[in-house]
């Protein structure tokens, strides 16, 4: 259910929109001019026009807190619909009122299905870094804290006081929204026509530290020279992303479409469509089958350290080995006088791989030379002996034979025969899905994000390569892709790459929907015969046979699908052995047959349950820009 569960949830949350509501709001213009004051100061005054359709409460703005000592004071205000930057006096406006949560300032002034204009000044402490030979103003007016998309933006920044910037003053931008920036006489100017919301711009002014004159050193060192070479590797780095970037464009595309296609036919997968085609397998049948084939068709390959018990029975239904019921030499606290005995016949030949393995592993030589195996050998750690070093080391020793003769196992011809692993889900897990990450992090490292960026895409590879050897890769591989999908607007992915971004979304339904192995057309009937078998064992609905052999069969394949007990609780009075029929050793105590097992399922489960196999930006300056922030309303 989960599996079918978590991609539908994903594309149910993917095409909800981001405002699922009638009122809607854009930002038509904005106009900024911003003062550097000789104290370190940004004093600082914007222009908005809004249309909103629907009803608001007021408009939002958003002032981050990197790099200055807080905000002096912030106020709104009501202007004329025809009000213009630099023309604004105090008669013309009327202040709003404005309530603070923690980065955000609310604007209160009440708008429905109208275009308006609102004012606002502020001014922030110790905005501006003042060194030896320069000094510094490096600032984000907004960047991925604001939402919503800004038309029309123009800054202008400026030094207080100062009709002409002096001639050694620099003027720098880092902007990939297509906005443009020019250095005049009298300060930098910015303009974009339209910036996306969530996409951060950077502008730097440099300028004689002299005019700072009412502000002590951020740092009494010369740092003209470093900020020339931040520059300069910068725009190294934006040539080389502008070389690249048409290539990753067109890649990121044709990768996405194969994607699209490959969770179509995941979703589609139309070897489902066997499950609807043929009758299910008789009683008769299933019968008729040995019962590790059976347990392997049922569990879809995905074995269990307790499927070793259904090897163990085919072996004695092929007539490979022998079985008595013994007297238990075990020491333990598990009140079982008894136990099975399994001995190799000395004419056994032809036998598979994965039965070889499994006589290698768990047989041993006895007295009178054959090879044997007793059922309570098996290194379950009960309470006294989860102490024991001997039995730790056993533990391990099977936990790591059981993972080899599981593998082997999934590859057994007979079973393939019913049901084989999906390749193309090998290939996605283990080659895919690799290939593509390191493919993500090699587009973060060509951009112009933080380097961190590109460690964290190296760390999620990593983490990706950790969780596809779980037990539940599907499941887990899901959730990730599930969380790579909402985690990937926060990385440091440039404009034109949304296409990578956009992957994450087939990357879940193919996850989720390509399954691991599918049945062939003969296993399907015996998966849907296994599935009516059992639920007929549960109802007491199941016809038990005469012949003895048979008998023991049922009960054979009712142990390995761990339903002992149930079928001794429904059908116990019916399989009991006489004494005549001794050569059926697990019909001589049905009963305690059913305890033994139990007991030794239980065990292995708790021991090794988890051990089941399946068959398949900003450029980096010495301090960075600061500011940040964004626009909005409420």
């Amino acid at each position: 259910m989960i599996r079918t569960f978590l991609p539908a949830l994903a594309l149910i949350l993917f095409f909800i929109p981001a405002h699922a509501s009638a009122r809607s709001f854009t930002i038509d213009a904005v106009d900024i001019n911003a003062f550097i004051f000789p104290d370190g100061d940004l004093y600082v005054e914007e222009l908005y026009t809004y249309t909103f359709e629907g009803s608001f409460n007021g408009t939002t703005r958003i002032i981050g807190d990197d790099d200055f000592n807080g905000v002096e004071f912030f106020e709104g205000y009501q202007v004329a619909d025809d009000a213009e930057m630099g023309k604004i006096s105090q008669e013309d406006a009327t202040p709003l009122k404005i309530e603070r949560e923690d980065y955000t300032f609310k604007i209160h002034r009440p708008a429905e299905n109208e275009t308006t204009k609102v004012f606002y000044r502020y001014r922030l402490s110790d905005a501006i870094r003042k060194y030896e030979d320069v000094g510094e103003f490096y600032w984000r007016f907004f960047d991925e804290m604001g939402e919503d998309d800004i038309n029309h933006l123009r800054v202008f920044v400026q030094l207080y006081g100062v009709n002409k910037l002096p001639v050694e003053s620099l003027g720098f931008m880092h902007d990939l929204s297509g906005g443009d920036f020019q250095l005049t006489e009298t300060g930098l100017y910015y303009q974009n026509n339209k910036l996306p919301g969530g996409q951060p711009f950077e502008l730097r002014l440099l300028f004689p530290a002299d005019f700072l004159s009412e502000m002590d050193f951020t740092e009494k060192e010369e740092m003209l020279p470093t900020f020339l070479k931040e520059e300069e590797k910068y725009d190294e780095r934006l040539v080389t992303r502008d070389k690249w970037l048409p290539f990753l464009e067109n890649v990121n595309a044709v990768i996405f479409f194969i994607f699209i296609l490959l969770a179509v036919y995941s979703i589609l997968f139309l070897r489902r469509l066997l499950r609807w085609i043929g009758p299910a397998a008789s009683s008769r049948d299933i019968g008729n089958m040995d019962s590790f084939t059976l347990t392997a068709i049922y569990r879809k390959l995905k074995l269990k350290p307790q499927d070793v018990n259904a090897a163990l029975f085919r072996l004695y239904q092929n007539g490979d080995l022998t079985v008595e019921h013994v007297s238990s030499s075990q020491d333990d606290e598990s009140e079982l006088d008894h136990t099975f005995k399994f001995s190799i016949q000395q004419n056994s030949a032809n036998l598979s791989e994965q039965d070889q393995f499994l006589i290698d592993w768990l047989f041993t030589a006895s007295e009178n030379g054959k090879r044997v195996f007793y059922l309570d050998e098996l290194p379950v750690q009960t309470n006294r002996k989860k102490h024991n070093e001997t039995n730790n080391i056993l533990v391990k020793e099977f936990k790591a034979n059981y993972r080899k003769w599981a593998k082997i196992a999934a590859k057994d011809s007979n079973i393939k025969a019913f049901v084989k692993p999906v390749l193309l889900r090998k290939v996605f897990i283990n080659a895919i899905i690799p290939v593509w990450m390191l493919w993500a992090t090699f587009n973060l490292w060509i951009g112009m994000g933080e380097r961190s960026d590109v460690l964290l895409g190296i760390s999620i590879f990593a983490v990706y390569n950790i969780i596809r050897f779980f037990k539940n890769e599907r499941v887990v591989s899901t959730i990730f892709f599930l969380i790579l999908l909402f985690a990937f607007p926060e990385f440091g992915l440039d404009p034109g790459l949304e296409f990578l971004e956009a992957s994450a979304l087939p990357l879940i339904f193919i996850s989720g929907f390509l399954p691991m192995t599918y049945p062939t057309y003969q296993g399907v009937q015996y998966f849907k015969g296994a599935k009516k078998w059992l639920k007929q064992l549960r109802k007491k609905e199941l016809k038990i046979p005469e012949v003895k052999s048979k008998v023991e069969i049922y009960y054979q394949h009712a142990i390995a699908l761990n339903e002992a007990l149930i079928f001794m609780a429904h059908y116990g009075d019916k399989i009991e052995a006489t004494q005549t029929d001794s050569i059926y050793p697990f019909l001589i105590s049905p009963r305690e047959t059913a305890r033994i097992y139990s007991y030794n399922y239980r065990m292995l489960h708790s021991r090794f349950g988890s051990s089941s196999s399946g068959g398949g930006g900003s450029s980096g300056s010495s301090g960075g820009s600061g500011g940040g922030g964004g626009a909005g309303a409420f």
